[in-house]
């Protein structure tokens, strides 16, 4: 038998338990001095009648729900619960994802099944200093297979939103990075280049995780004409809609790609490029971006992403 002295914290807890279900009030508890114990502030977006703390918003295991009623009731792998973190925190309950991961409403529940078990077998790899991809993967690590299929059912059935504007620019608004693009708002400019410079219009709505805020993508003078030529096809490369199907819309066995953020296209064609995809369906796309320049990639992002979903 235990000794009694490891009985008495539960024997404690029991009784507060019974007191608090007769009803009965315990020792008077003195008023905290609400200076040293200071409440948490809470925010809206725009259009949303909840509010949420800071401490809510950054919990990666129960994501915020600013719109609950824009998408069905989530499963927990979605919605979150206790040392799990939650799809929705990255990809926003309603699958419209971000910039610095990708949207997943709307993409075929077996597509999102294969892309888990490609990151869990590693013929989905991430190069190490993209953060992002490689925290996907622990994720996708501790995962057991239920979860994965009913987050994979979840976003399948969801309708995916275009939030985002491709605009072609010589000089863009100043630009920080921290994961993704924020852009001064106090009118300084400086040269794109060769590059996709892709952020929030409202960096206060994207840090409160708003899935309602938008996006602009500026990419080089031209990209998207070029790259809807390059999309036609041309020796050696196939026309992008043979697999993706008409507008890019998605086919049997390949994501849609119209409208989806620019940035994240180009980091899928790179990551062909490099030989980081091995899965079941790579073989098709490393054939197709061999020898495309990082020119070339830019210009099929950004035509991709100009497109309607």
């Amino acid at each position: 038998m235990q000794p009694m002295w490891r009985w008495i914290p539960l024997l404690a807890t029991i009784a507060v338990t019974a007191a608090a279900a007769q009803g009965t009030a315990g020792p008077s508890q003195p008023e905290v001095p609400a200076w040293a114990f200071p409440p948490p502030q809470t925010s809206s977006v725009p259009g949303s009648a909840h509010r949420f703390s800071d401490t809510a918003i950054f919990d990666r295991t129960r994501p915020v729900d600013w719109f609950p009623d824009d998408h069905p009731p989530a499963p927990d792998a979605v919605k979150g619960r206790a040392q799990l973190f939650a799809c929705g925190y990255c990809h926003s309950p309603d699958g419209g994802g971000r910039p610095e991961n990708t949207a997943l409403a709307g993409l075929s529940e077996p597509y999102i099944v294969r892309l888990l078990a490609d990151m869990k077998s590693g013929a989905r790899a991430y190069d190490p200093h993209f953060t992002t991809g490689v925290n996907m993967v622990l994720v996708a690590q501790l995962s057991s297979d239920p979860d994965v299929r009913a987050a994979a059912a979840y976003f399948a059935g969801l309708t995916y939103r275009k939030r985002l504007s491709v605009v072609e620019a010589r000089d863009i608004p100043r630009a920080a990075a921290n994961s993704v693009y924020f852009f001064d708002t106090g009118g300084a400019m400086e040269p794109l280049g060769q590059r996709i410079v892709e952020g929030p219009d409202d960096a206060e709505r994207f840090r409160r995780r708003d899935p309602h805020t938008t996006y602009t993508a500026y990419v080089p003078p031209g990209s998207v004409a070029r790259g809807a030529a390059l999309a036609r096809g041309t020796a050696g490369h196939p026309a992008c809609d043979t697999c993706h199907g008409t507008g890019l819309r998605g086919g049997p066995d390949a994501p849609p790609l119209a409208g989806r953020f620019a940035t994240a296209q180009f980091r899928q064609l790179y990551d062909f490029s490099r030989g980081l995809r091995s899965g079941v369906q790579a073989a098709p796309m490393t054939a197709a971006v061999a020898g495309l320049s990082q020119s070339d990639m830019i210009a099929l992002a950004a035509y991709a992403a100009s497109l309607e979903p």
